[in-house]
This record gives structure tokens, C-alpha cells and sequence, in this order.
């Protein structure tokens, strides 16, 4: 007896599970479908395309979600999906510029948004745009794991535009930064610098410390030669030849390095 009530107690505890399952996928299903029917729908279709893989499906659907979304507000999901995959740097300045002008969006939302701005303007060498976004990000992204990364990217973008940023990088490099930030700020700062003498002493120092240690140490290596050369150092420019030929051997600045 005692067997066939506890076997149908557990039947009892069974159906009342089902039912209540039951409620919460009816319920998940009438929030999703009436509550947010648009917005949910179309980050449904963006996400599912972009886990896939389907970048080209994902890019497609995004674009379709700006172009018909009217009045009503940016799904910031769905747009921070669209920020990776839009391969169009001008579509997606337009798109951002919208968003940051146009809606109440907190702007600390957006700081990965202006980050691949960044990235993608210095790629595709649409330096104004870079620079444009380059100020925002400068005012809303102080307080950001991604503030150092983004400065580096704006001032790769003001070195190949060719305005001076060597007050801002030296203002960087007294900070306490990581050292890959460290060493690319130290080869953005030797890299705009136009005196000889300069050069060879910012390398020399960089050397000192980074010398196998860094990805970088060929190209600021080269240059110290290269100054070298320009000073008429001849013995001290075949010296520095053979070290550099014995150390980096791969390097693509060996062919350079053989000429002089």
C-alpha cells in the first residue's frame, strides 16, 4: 500500500512539473512575440546567423533592421553585432554617427562601438573618420579596459595622417602601462621622430630593455642603424649590420639592412 502511494505521489509531482513548464514556455513565448515583437524577432535571426557563422546572412539582416526601423529605438544588441561585421567603414560611420547624435543611448555603451571605428578607419585608411571618432573615444572611454588600446589605434591613425602626436604619446609613456602598450607607444613615438640623435638614444633605451623580449626590436633596431647612416657612423653601421644579421636573420628588414 505504502508503494502505491509513494508511486503516485511521484506521478502527481510529475504532472505538476509538465504544468509548469508548460506555463513558463507559453509565458517566454507571449513576452517575446507581443511584448518586444520586432526587436526580439530580428536579434533572434541576427544572432542566430552570426553563431553560425553566416557573417554575409548576419550583415544582411542588421542592415535590413536599420533601414526599416523607423521611429522606433536602436536595439544596441543587435547593433553591436552589426559594428563587427560591417565591412563598409562609411555605412557604419553613418550608422554610429546616427546613434551617438540621435538617440539617449548612455554613450559608455558605445566605446566598443567607436573602438571598432577606430580599428576598421586605420585599416581601411579612412583617417578622418578615425580621427573624428578618435576625440570621442578619448572623452567617454577614460575609465575603460579598451582606453589605452584605443589611444594606440588614434595615434597609428595620426602617425599615418602625419599630424604630430609625439606631446600625447610621451604624456602615455610616463603612465604605469602593460608592456606590449608600452613597447608599441615607444614605436609610434620613434617612428614620428625626425632627429638623429634622438632616434638612436629612444632606441638604444628600448633595446636595453626589450631587446629579445619584444616583437618590435628589428624595426627599432633598423632605425638605429638607419640614423647611424645618416650621420656618417660608417664602423659603427657595418658593426651594428652583422649583429643585426646574426640576431634576425628573418626579419623583413634584413634585405634594408644589407644596402646600407
Amino acid at each position: 500500500m505504502c508503494y502505491n502511494v509513494s508511486k503516485y505521489r511521484k506521478y502527481i509531482e510529475k504532472c505538476l512539473l509538465l504544468k509548469r513548464t508548460y506555463f513558463f514556455l507559453v509565458s517566454l513565448f507571449f513576452c517575446t512575440n507581443f511584448i518586444y515583437p520586432n526587436s526580439d524577432l530580428e536579434y533572434y535571426k541576427v544572432s542566430m546567423f552570426y553563431m553560425r557563422g553566416k557573417y554575409k546572412e548576419t550583415l544582411k539582416v542588421c542592415q535590413e533592421y536599420i533601414k526599416n526601423r523607423g521611429s522606433n529605438p536602436y536595439d544596441y544588441r543587435i547593433i553591436n553585432i552589426y559594428t563587427e561585421t560591417e565591412t563598409d567603414i562609411k555605412h557604419l560611420d553613418k550608422t554610429i554617427e546616427d546613434v551617438y547624435t540621435n538617440t539617449k543611448l548612455d554613450k559608455r555603451k558605445m566605446i566598443l562601438w567607436m573602438y571598432i571605428l577606430l580599428d576598421k578607419a586605420l585599416i581601411s585608411e579612412q583617417y578622418s573618420i578615425g580621427l573624428k571618432w578618435g576625440k570621442r573615444f578619448k572623452k567617454h572611454a577614460k575609465r575603460s579596459k579598451l582606453f589605452y588600446q584605443g589611444v594606440y589605434l588614434i595615434a597609428c591613425i595620426k602617425y599615418s595622417e602625419k599630424v604630430s602626436n609625439l606631446l600625447a604619446i610621451n604624456h602615455i609613456l610616463t603612465r604605469n602601462l602593460p608592456k606590449t602598450n608600452k613597447e608599441k607607444f615607444t614605436l609610434l613615438k620613434i617612428g614620428q621622430l625626425s632627429n638623429d640623435d634622438q632616434i638612436i638614444w629612444e632606441a638604444n633605451s628600448f633595446l636595453k630593455k626589450y631587446y629579445f623580449k619584444s616583437e618590435f626590436s628589428d624595426f627599432i633596431f633598423f632605425k638605429m642603424i638607419q640614423s647611424y647612416k645618416n650621420k656618417n657612423r660608417e664602423a659603427k653601421v657595418q658593426k651594428l649590420k652583422k649583429i643585426f644579421l646574426r640576431d634576425f636573420p628573418d626579419s623583413i628588414f634584413s634585405n634594408r639592412i644589407a644596402r646600407l
